[in-house]
């Protein structure tokens, strides 16, 4: 029966809606594909990808609690078939973070923050400047709840992690005679284009 219902046609009709900033198409589909995940009880990574479109429909509706629910099975069930540190739980736990800021929910959003940092940390290594993003974020929420000392502590980790790799840039670059470009890319995430596209292979 789950192989007569095309959810891969789904989600890449989906996403590409959404790519083009159709969000009331994209979010149709994605419900009708939710429906009929529900119907035929699916529970592979399709679901995790269907549930993830569907929280970023219900985002761009303003509906967030409807979002952080969807977002939050995403997660379970992205943990059952991925396990708990693997790269789609991180990344969902990071926008369910992100979203958690938004709606005041700080000490949820600690928490997500926290686990999605451990998960970056073991798969990047512990010095990787792209580590610096999620040590913002963390210090962002520690300062919310007027944790500054903690906050100080995750910014000034951050901020040798981005000298440390800008110096190894230009390093690089006078040994090369080329210019790199430095990342400056900080802060809270939107949703927008920010698609999950899952297929189980």
């Amino acid at each position: 029966m789950k192989s007569q219902v095309d959810f891969q046609s789904y989600i890449d009709s989906g996403t590409q809606a959404y790519k083009m900033g159709d969000y009331a198409s994209g979010g149709k589909i994605f419900l009708a594909a939710m429906k009929d995940a529900k119907r035929v009880k699916l529970k592979d990574a399709r679901l995790v990808a269907i549930l993830y479109n569907l929280a970023l429909f219900y985002h761009q509706q303003k509906r967030s609690k409807k979002a952080e629910v969807l977002l939050e099975k995403a997660l379970e069930y992205a943990e059952s078939i991925f396990g708990k540190n693997a790269v789609p739980v991180n990344h969902i736990l990071n926008r369910l973070a992100d979203l958690q800021v938004k709606q005041r929910h700080y000490k949820r959003a600690e928490t997500s923050y926290n686990r999605s940092l451990q998960i970056e940390r073991r798969t990047l290594g512990q010095d990787n400047p792209l580590l610096a993003k999620k040590l913002m974020k963390v210090a962002w929420v520690q300062a919310l709840l007027s944790n500054y000392d903690d906050a100080e502590l995750f910014l000034k980790e951050a901020l040798e992690m981005q000298i440390n790799s800008a110096r190894a840039k230009q390093a690089y670059a006078a040994s090369h005679r080329q210019p790199l470009p430095i990342d400056a890319d900080m802060l809270l995430d939107d949703f927008a284009g920010d698609e999950i596209e899952i297929s189980n292979q």
